[in-house]
């Protein structure tokens, strides 16, 4: 992993790619609860190019007013970024603003391999989908899943935002296909681990086996997209859609362990991190430092410890279940 110097931020506090509200308060909670006092520990020049708000109502979502605007000029606000700093850092919102994230890093970086870190595969078009949600359909689009009209609304979205070879595409932490989405991944052989195949004693080299293949040399860009509901809900109760028996510390750790010091990691999303969700102030703070851990092993700041939001000091948090 290289030692990036400077850092750019950018947030997108999009919402409706769902129906729980809260999830537009992501980035000014992970902003406003230590982000920057955990990258002031390397001394980084950080460079925060502040939010995206979103600007229209949920009855305009699906006119090209709506999000399909919204996410184009969040990829132009992110490719600023990239291009002007060593590592990025784009913080959500739902996971709709991945399709923007991706668009922009292959953009930058035509080759960059992207880990899509997540319990859902997002990968739904808007006619598949039965709920409509946004939030599971970014990857649909920059694949180019195209089952549209010329002229409709979605047909717009994969014309746009398509950039993504499936090999240059590796899931991490699924558990919560559609059948939809499970044929997807089959008929475009998309690689991908199960949360249970993350765990497993096996993950290492399977993984390293495909990374072999697609960055033999370690010369090609990484980019890594982590919701949070990849997590288990034991963990990290605080998003819209948490799904039992997912990952934990020890898995965050040994992908990094794989993606060694040759790794040339560009950025990371976080995304679907729900404020409101949380019971209580632990259950954020516990939500939250798992965000800050996997910043910490992403950016190398330190091996072992958690970092805790300032206001978590007084509680009694523990991850011994899962970090030994």
């Amino acid at each position: 992993m290289r030692s990036s110097s400077s850092i750019g931020i950018v947030g997108s506090s999009f919402h409706l790619g769902q129906t729980k509200e809260g999830v537009e308060l992501g980035p000014s909670c992970i902003r406003n609860n230590g982000l920057r006092d955990l990258l002031n520990q390397k001394f980084f020049n950080i460079f925060d190019y502040g939010d995206l708000h979103q600007d229209f109502s949920k009855e305009v979502l699906w006119q090209r007013g709506g999000a399909f605007r919204y996410l184009k000029n969040l990829s132009r606000k992110i490719q600023v970024s990239l291009k002007e700093n060593d590592f990025n850092i784009h913080l959500g919102g739902d996971h709709s603003v991945g399709m923007a994230s991706i668009h922009a890093v292959k953009k930058v970086y035509p080759d960059a391999i992207i880990l899509w870190i997540d319990a859902h595969g997002d990968v739904n078009t808007a006619k598949q989908s039965a709920t409509k949600s946004l939030h599971g359909m970014p990857l649909a689009a920059c694949l180019g899943v195209n089952d549209a009209k010329a002229g409709d609304i979605w047909d717009d979205f994969c014309k746009h935002f398509q950039c993504l070879d499936p090999d240059d595409l590796i899931y991490l932490g699924l558990r919560d296909l559609d059948a939809s989405e499970l044929v997807t991944l089959r008929e475009k052989n998309i690689k991908h681990f199960s949360s249970r195949a993350w765990q497993s004693e096996q993950f290492a080299s399977e993984f390293l086996a495909h990374w072999d293949r697609i960055n033999p040399r370690g010369e090609r860009p990484v980019y890594i997209s982590f919701d949070i509901d990849a997590i288990d809900p034991q963990l990290a109760s605080a998003t819209g859609v948490p799904v039992d028996f997912g990952v934990g510390l020890n898995e965050i750790h040994r992908l990094f362990e794989c993606l060694d010091q040759s790794c040339k990691l560009i950025g990371i999303d976080l995304v679907e991190l729900n404020p409101k969700l949380a019971k209580d102030p632990k259950e954020l703070s516990q939500s939250l430092s798992i965000l800050f851990y996997f910043v910490q092993q992403a950016l190398k700041i330190t091996e072992t410890k958690v970092f805790f939001p300032p206001f978590a000091k007084e509680q009694k948090l523990s991850f011994s279940k899962v970090f030994a």
